[in-house]
């Protein structure tokens, strides 16, 4: 793994930490503290890298949550194990309501390494309809490797 891999990762890991205590803070004040502990917790343990499995499940659960604040942060989580069974559902957060979902989605599909997932975010770069979701799209595409990309 090369040196630049290794900061984008670090920096990736206190990202999806700082989402987390910030969507957690948003939910207190909200009073969604007590609804759902677990998917939280969950939500931590992938951050942390604690249970995989439950945080998995719970990062996954939380690409359908109401708050796109809250499939963001599950989208950071999925993006930093970027694991293949992953990438349908980073791919339908692709297509999600809100634009700051769908240009999280995009830096979080170019780490999966794959040409389906850069292919995906050349549609976002040239198609979306926010300007804010083709501008992280192309930034993402930049950042990586794959020949599609250029």
């Amino acid at each position: 793994m090369s040196k630049r891999t290794k900061q984008i990762l670090a920096v990736a890991a206190v990202l999806a930490i700082v989402l987390v205590i910030v969507v957690t803070a948003r939910n207190r004040s909200a009073g969604f503290d007590s609804a759902n502990p677990n998917r939280r917790q969950a939500l931590r343990d992938v951050a942390s890298g604690s249970d995989k499995q439950a945080a998995r499940a719970a990062a996954l659960a939380s690409l359908n949550h109401a708050d796109p604040d809250v499939r963001t942060t599950a989208l950071v989580m999925l993006g930093q194990k970027h694991d293949a069974e992953d990438l349908p559902h980073v791919q339908r957060a692709s297509a999600d309501a809100d634009p700051r979902v769908r240009a999280v989605a995009s830096s979080t599909l170019v780490r999966f390494g794959s040409h389906e997932a850069v292919e995906t975010v050349c549609d976002l770069a040239v198609n979306d309809e926010s300007a804010h979701v083709r501008h992280a799209a192309f930034r993402a595409l930049a950042a990586t490797d794959d020949p599609i990309a250029r």
